[in-house]
Formats: structure tokens, sequence, C-alpha cells
């Protein structure tokens, strides 16, 4: 459940079959594409030396390790908590991930 005041929410409702269908998206073909790689090479370093290692190590966790537990539905949801687009308090940022699993018949 979230909140009345909720500003977005963002789900993708079988994250298997999403990770699936974006290796046809043409953004993702244009990344894998063998001309972006200086590109690719540069944006990706710098992601992780000034956004994922310091997460990482904030934290005491690995990222990496927490790669192959995406299944299910994921979903994202953008909350007011108290911001009025004029006060110095930030949105809130919430998200959920509701792994399924099905038994064999």
């Amino acid at each position: 459940m979230l909140a009345a005041d909720t500003v977005a929410v963002f789900t993708i409702p079988d994250y298997a079959k999403a990770s699936a269908a974006w290796n046809q998206w043409p953004l993702h073909l244009l990344w894998a594409d063998p001309s972006m790689k200086p590109f690719k090479d540069k944006f990706m370093s710098k992601l992780q030396s000034d956004v994922v290692a310091p997460l990482e190590k904030e934290f005491g966790i690995k990222l990496a390790d927490y790669a192959g537990l995406a299944q299910g539905q994921l979903t994202f949801a953008l909350m007011p908590n108290g911001w009025d687009g004029n006060s110095p308090r930030n949105p809130a940022f919430c998200s959920s991930w509701i792994r399924v699993t099905r038994a064999a018949c």
C-alpha cells in the first residue's frame, strides 16, 4: 500500500521478462554497439567510482552480490515526505521487490 499523496509509481511486473525484452530495445542495442565502447567504458568507470563504490563503502555491501536476486515484481515510488516544491525537504524514494516462487506441479 502506498500513501494517497504518492507522486509517482513505476512497476515492473516480471523482472525476468522485462530483462529479456530489454535486450531487444533499440537503446540497449545502441549501448551494446562496438562503436559505443569508449563512451560506455568511461561512463561505467565513472559510475563505479562516483556512485557504486561510495554506496558499497557506506553500507558495507557489494551490489554485485545481489544481482542474481533480481526476480519477480519490482516497484519504485516517489512520495512527498513533507516536500511541497518550496521547502528544503526532499521527497522520499521507496522501492519494493516481491520475489515470487511457484511450486512445480
